[in-house]
């Protein structure tokens, strides 16, 4: 079973098991609804800044983000809060497929706000922070007015907030870029095979299995650009091993993911509900990411509801900014996080 939107890959080849190096962090289990959820909490918990990171997949962890230039930087300044969701990562307990509803992820986003802020004081400054996956679940958690009055800013990165319209997207990209690839000489074998499927795709009646070849063939266009930066020593550094087990997290991460397809995820649509997030929002997108274009992130610069709203385009990034450009993007994240204090 394919994880419908994969999350950092660099990362994801970086981590694995053994001797774990966590080091000056608490660790909380949010209990709720027959699962128990980790919540890894590093950083400058005494600046009173709390970033909530909602990892991708669904089948990531929370702790597969904690690596790279771009977090040494935040952490300096900020708490983030690495959550494994329910069924995925070091999760235990109620996974079942046919419990899995966005409604009962959501609900236990909220539990975590109040274990947060139960732990840590009712007056911290909250941020939420989604990439990929974790875009979908954010905006979908910002449909709510409620919701949106817990926290001082939301944080989309790449996110899926319209899979169907990804999908479309996606194929334009396939078509148009792989073609002016193609023209230049450019791993050629490689573009002929994705432009020749995107041609074949009818983007009116768009297949379950023709969204998760788009999602395979979105990975490997983002490879195939020459102009990428790639994460080097000044960028990305893994300072500790993560602990979660590499099988057993693909296992239940599989499971999850299978129950949250068959409830409908895949059919998520919020572009014309944007208009309901009224909270400032820092919006940021890789130039040449083919998973999640970046149209996606046009059209919530231009559709959510606030004026206090700004869209990031990381020219040299794909689907993970953090990597290549993780400096900026981490410079990026502190500018909007310490402006939209209490």
């Amino acid at each position: 079973m394919r994880n419908y939107i994969l999350s950092i890959t660099v990362l994801l080849m970086a981590v694995g098991c053994g001797d774990v190096d966590i080091k000056q962090g608490d660790v909380l289990y949010l209990r709720h609804k027959g699962a128990d959820m980790p919540a890894y909490v590093y950083g400058n918990m005494a600046s009173n800044k709390f970033m909530i990171l909602l990892h991708g997949g669904p089948g990531g962890n929370g702790l597969e983000y904690r690596g790279g230039r771009y977090v040494e930087d935040l952490e300096k300044d900020i708490a983030v809060v690495y959550w494994d969701q329910r069924g995925q990562g070091n999760s235990r307990g109620n996974n079942y497929p046919e419990d899995l509803t966005m409604d009962l992820l959501l609900d236990d986003l909220d539990q975590l706000v109040t274990l947060l802020k139960n732990q840590y004081g009712k007056d911290i400054n909250l941020f939420l922070y989604g990439h990929s996956w974790g875009g979908t679940y954010g905006t979908k958690y910002m449909m709510s007015e409620k919701r949106q009055a817990q926290f001082n800013g939301w944080i989309e990165s790449n996110g899926a907030h319209d899979i169907p319209r990804l999908n479309i997207e996606a194929i334009k990209m396939f078509q148009t870029i792989g073609q002016a690839e193609l023209d230049k000489g450019n791993n050629v074998s490689d573009w002929k095979e994705i432009v020749d499927f995107a041609n074949g795709v009818d983007t009116l009646n768009i297949s379950e299995d023709e969204g998760g070849q788009i999602n395979q063939y979105g990975h490997k266009a983002g490879e195939l650009i020459g102009e990428l930066k790639t994460a080097g020593d000044d960028e990305f550094r893994m300072p500790f091993r993560n602990p979660v087990d590499m099988v057993s997290g693909s296992l239940t991460g599989s499971i999850t993911a299978n129950g949250l397809v068959e409830s409908g995820i895949e059919d998520i649509a919020l572009t014309d509900s944007l208009y309901k997030i009224k909270l400032p929002t820092l919006l940021l997108w890789g130039k040449y990411d083919f998973v999640v274009p970046p149209q996606l992130g046009y059209d919530a610069e231009k559709l959510i509801g606030t004026t206090d709203k700004e869209l990031v385009m990381y020219e040299f990034s794909d689907h993970s900014p953090m990597n290549g450009e993780g400096m900026a993007y981490a410079a990026d994240i502190l500018r909007f996080i310490n402006d939209h204090l209490k």
